[in-house]
């Protein structure tokens, strides 16, 4: 085998490692913001929603609204 051969599976290890960690560290940013889009009842639910049904965007206008 050539060294090319060898670092070529080395190298998509490291990218797969690298993607996960990136997925993890953004879970919360991505569960932060469909939960805003949540009524309250399906924010609360156990077990926990992970898609918004319907997607509330007046939450946003009532944020700016009460300010």
């Amino acid at each position: 085998m050539s060294n090319k051969s060898l670092r070529l599976p080395g190298r998509a290890l490291k990218y797969s490692v690298l993607i996960a960690i990136a997925c993890i560290a953004l879970l919360p940013f991505y569960w932060m913001f469909i939960t805003s889009l949540k009524e309250l009842e399906q924010a609360l639910s156990v077990p926990p929603q992970w898609l918004p049904n319907p997607a509330k965007w007046s939450n946003y206008a009532l944020l700016f609204e009460k300010q």
